[in-house]
């Protein structure tokens, strides 16, 4: 499952790791969650479509939201998202990942979670196998 190889991927980043630790959910961050820290959600997939029948790659879109307690070090840990999965390949958990790039970055302020803190998007498209 293409959710658990993002998990391996982004929790046995170096990088991204030092700053948050374990600190990386998939779907959402709970009130109260320790900071800095990183959730992430499925936005889109679509499959290939060969001759009516379904191939075997598949094109998923996810959001990767970096929060932190201050705007400097939200954008520090995005840094570090952008570096485990811009142009990212390789096997994961089973999952074989063709090809990994980041769409999109932006930053916002969240107040109606974790008491108005500092949150950076990144959107990553991720090429991979059934």
């Amino acid at each position: 499952m293409i959710e658990e190889a993002l998990f391996t991927r982004l929790s046995g980043f170096g990088g991204l790791t030092a700053l948050v630790g374990t600190r990386i959910y998939p779907l959402k961050l709970e009130p109260g969650t320790a900071l800095p820290a990183v959730s992430f959600q499925l936005i889109d997939a679509q499959r290939d479509r060969l001759g009516g029948q379904d191939g075997s790659d598949r094109e998923t879109r996810f959001q990767f939201d970096s929060w932190a307690g201050t705007y400097e070090s939200a954008k520090a840990v995005a840094a570090q998202v952008v570096a485990a999965l811009d142009r990212w390949s390789g096997t994961v958990a089973g999952v074989v990942v063709t090809a990994s790039f980041i769409d999109d970055e932006r930053d916002t302020f969240e107040e109606q979670v974790q008491d108005g803190i500092p949150r950076v998007l990144t959107e990553a498209t991720i090429w991979h196998d059934r």
